[in-house]
């Protein structure tokens, strides 16, 4: 059995926390987030991004307003199945897995935490 299927993360950028367990994964996120290449443009803006799934998903969320994936507990709707994951996890089921190592705060996602350590723990961020 490979990595993948283990969920093993053998895969870390040089430049960041990021880890995965597919290679390839790994140099898409080299190109698109440390060097900014996204070859796929909108035709109706100026979003950009590194693959066609992403672009086939943002015409249709944004410029078409098709979301395919509702909650059962709300009407809340979703594009994407992780987001609507996301969603119940947060709102009807109260998951906080993001938890400040400074202070007893917890949050739904990761950049809420980070908004949160930067305005309040500002001055404990090692500066490059």
């Amino acid at each position: 059995m490979n990595s993948a299927h283990l969920g093993r993360k053998t895969y870390k950028c040089a430049e960041c926390h990021y880890q995965t367990s597919v290679k390839r994964n790994l140099g898409s996120h080299m190109d698109t987030v440390h060097l900014g290449i996204k070859d796929y443009r909108c035709s109706h803006c100026d979003y950009r991004t590194d693959t066609k799934v992403n672009l086939t998903e943002h015409i249709n969320s944004v410029h078409l307003g098709i979301k395919n994936h509702n909650c059962t507990k709300c009407h809340y709707q979703a594009t994407k199945k992780e987001h609507l994951t996301r969603h119940v996890n947060s709102v009807h089921l109260g998951i906080k897995n993001h938890k400040c190592n400074h202070c007893d705060y917890q949050a739904t996602q990761e950049g809420y935490l980070m908004r949160h350590i930067q305005g309040v723990h500002w001055d404990k961020i090692p500066q490059m």
